[in-house]
């Protein structure tokens, strides 16, 4: 019997982020090696996924170098 891992409340919220980090981790953290041993898929087809953190309303790829944080306008 096999058991699947299902995460808390507090693990999806999460997710997001992970998902985010995922090509950092991809592009950084496996030298010497041609590809990295582990891959992010679709469950449903394993397609290859390659991550990007874009703008919700635009779509708008986000570049660290253009954004900062600032209080929120009243």
């Amino acid at each position: 019997m096999r058991h699947e891992y299902v995460l808390a409340e507090k693990g999806r919220a999460a997710g997001d982020v992970m998902i985010a980090m995922w090509p950092c981790s991809e592009d950084h953290f496996w030298p010497g090696r041609a590809e990295p041993p582990l891959e992010l898929v679709f469950r449903e087809n394993q397609a290859t996924v390659r991550a990007a953190v874009v703008d919700e309303s635009t779509g708008r790829p986000l570049n660290p170098g253009e954004l900062r944080i600032q209080r929120r306008r009243s």
